[in-house]
């Protein structure tokens, strides 16, 4: 009896350790406000996954977004599951300058004309054993 106490805490505090997560990365929609995306990755939980998006669409990349707010739900293999949120915006104010990495990173990567709103992406890869 006891050790099956036992092995039922033990398997709780890994399931809690091994929590599904989600992670949105958001790309706004440029000037015409009809291309924006919201790729999901899923860490943790037991494939395969399912994705229930907020606009109704199953995929884990969702495509032709206009600008607005958009929610995932992710279900592991088990029934875990794990919800996100992020918003796609219509360009990206300039940014005020009270940030370095606000100078750096912009979530719409392409510019409308007459405002400063493009942007690039750089990733900077770390050796084995290295500094970046």
């Amino acid at each position: 009896m006891r050790a099956t106490l036992l092995l039922i805490l033990a398997a709780a505090s890994i399931q809690r350790a091994n929590a599904l997560q989600v992670y949105l990365e958001v790309y706004s929609t440029d000037c015409d406000g009809q291309n924006g995306a919201v790729f999901a990755t899923v860490e943790n939980g037991v494939p395969p996954y399912t994705y229930l998006w907020s606009n109704a669409s199953t995929d884990p990349e969702i495509y032709g977004l206009t600008p607005g707010e958009y929610s995932v739900v992710v279900t592991d293999g088990l029934g875990s599951q794990g919800t996100a949120t992020r918003t796609v915006y219509m360009g990206v104010p300039a940014p005020d300058g009270s940030n370095l990495l606000q100078n750096v990173y912009y979530e719409g990567l392409s510019p409308c004309t007459g405002q400063c709103n493009g942007g690039a992406r750089l990733y900077v890869l770390r050796m084995a054993g290295g500094t970046a």
